[in-house]
């Protein structure tokens, strides 16, 4: 089964690191190589180092409503931009 790529994929998040309690703007962007639309979904895992924190999957469509997009996604270049408010109640993360 063929599933559509993202290619050329950059992002930036600010500030980085994040802060708990403060904004986070997130910009990405990339190249979708065909439309995707309903039916569309994202498998989304999200890790610290190795240990994974949050597996799910989801619908594309609902998914793309949050951040202004519509479905279907057309082939091409795509780009975001969203800004959040992270939760006080993160807990503290020590990297060395």
């Amino acid at each position: 089964m063929k599933f559509p790529e993202l290619s050329n994929f950059a992002r930036n998040i600010s500030p980085d690191p994040p802060r708990k309690g403060q904004e986070l703007s997130i910009s990405a962007e990339g190249y979708l190589s065909e439309t995707v639309g309903k039916g569309s979904y994202i498998n989304l895992i999200v890790k610290f180092g190795l240990i994974k924190l949050l597996q799910q999957r989801l619908d594309l469509c609902e998914q793309v409503e949050k951040v202004d997009k519509q479905c279907p996604l057309e082939e091409g270049s795509q780009t975001l931009n969203h800004t959040v408010v992270l939760p006080k109640e993160i807990p503290p993360v020590i990297i060395n």
